[in-house]
This record gives structure tokens, C-alpha cells and sequence, in this order.
């Protein structure tokens, strides 16, 4: 479990990004099998509220703005260019 701030460098040092929030809602509907039933940080920050970020959660599909110093779960992921 990872605070947004870290998750956004872990994933970085890897090569790799956060999902947006948009792609985090495709993994939930296509790959929530492959995730635990918790909340999953998005890349994208709160607008208007710069200390909040947007979490998906992989129990219910739900996704909502929490501060960035929880520690939430974390899945970095690869974009190639099609």
C-alpha cells in the first residue's frame, strides 16, 4: 500500500504509469478478477482540490477522490502505441 505520491513514483521507476480513471474503470470491467476487492489509485489528481486523487475500487466499480496520503493499492500499467 502505497500513498499517491509514492505510487506515482514506483510506478515511474519501472517504466510504467498509473491508469487513468477512464482506464482504470475499463480494467474494472474487463480484469477485476485479476485485483483484489479494494481501492486502486488512478494517475489523475482531484480538480480544484490539489491534495486529493481519484481511486478505483475493484469490489463495486465505484470511483471517488480520496487524499493523496492514503495508502491505497497499487498497479502500474504500459501503454504501446498502436
Amino acid at each position: 500500500h502505497l500513498t499517491w505520491d509514492e505510487a506515482i513514483v514506483w510506478a515511474a521507476s519501472i517504466g510504467a504509469e498509473l491508469p487513468t480513471r477512464q482506464e482504470a474503470a475499463l480494467l474494472f470491467a474487463n480484469a477485476k478478477d485479476a485485483f483484489g476487492p479494494e481501492w486502486y489509485w488512478a494517475s489523475e489528481e482531484c480538480a480544484g482540490l490539489a491534495s486529493y486523487a481519484w481511486l478505483q475500487n475493484f469490489g463495486n466499480g465505484a470511483q471517488y477522490y480520496y487524499d493523496k496520503g492514503y495508502k491505497g493499492r497499487v498497479r502500474a500499467i504500459r501503454r504501446v502505441p498502436i
